[in-house]
């Protein structure tokens, strides 16, 4: 399951799909968002 970085812009939410091995903070997937 792809792991996804959810950002906050002016047009709206942005899921982009991170590097598991490079995120240092907490990222959320489809189900918990």
């Amino acid at each position: 399951m792809p792991v996804y970085d959810v950002l906050e812009t002016p047009v709206g939410t942005v899921r982009v799909v991170v590097d598991r091995a490079r995120v240092s903070r907490v990222t959320l997937t489809e189900e918990n968002w």
